[in-house]
């Protein structure tokens, strides 16, 4: 198992990934995956039980949304002896993501999923809480989250005082 750094750095997550067909889960689960990434080699080796038990979801979760974040040229993965070593594409624009939201859990895995691909379209206010500027029906389209889904997270942070 990989010791995790006590490296209180953000996590940094590329803006648009959405535009990848990426769904706001598979963008959570490449927070959670470089938020064990090595700032000397820039990889890391997680393993499918951590990512999950980080998570907060199960492992053919974390499967599917490996493979589509492979398969979007987000992340590689180079398979030595029985680990996969994790290493992440260049990427211009991105938002940064705190370690204590990622242990957050307060939060179920689908609204830190929807907080995560939503920062990118939040500015902050006056009183400095982030706001959305985008309905959700056009939220819906940029994230590939039904706005159901939005509905049901928004209905969260609300009743938890976020």
């Amino acid at each position: 198992m990989q010791k995790e750094e006590n490296n209180l750095q953000h996590t940094q997550v590329p803006n648009e990934m959405g535009h990848a067909n990426l769904d706001p889960k598979d963008q959570y689960i490449y927070v959670i995956i470089k938020s064990y990434q090595n700032a000397q080699t820039q990889k890391c080796f997680p393993s499918l039980q951590e990512i999950a038990s980080k998570a907060k979801t199960s492992i053919p979760t974390i499967r599917e949304s490996i493979k589509r974040l492979v398969d979007a040229n987000y992340i590689s993965i180079e398979r030595i002896g029985r680990k996969n070593y994790y290493s992440f594409s260049e990427y211009k624009k991105f938002e940064p993501i705190s370690p204590d939201f990622i242990s957050n859990p307060n939060l179920s895995f689908t609204t830190k999923s929807y907080l995560v691909a939503t920062q990118q379209y939040m500015y902050k206010d006056i009183e400095n809480l982030g706001k959305l500027s985008i309905s959700n029906v056009n939220l819906s389209k940029e994230i590939n989250m039904p706005e159901s889904t939005i509905r049901k997270c928004n209905a969260e942070l609300v009743s938890k005082d976020y």
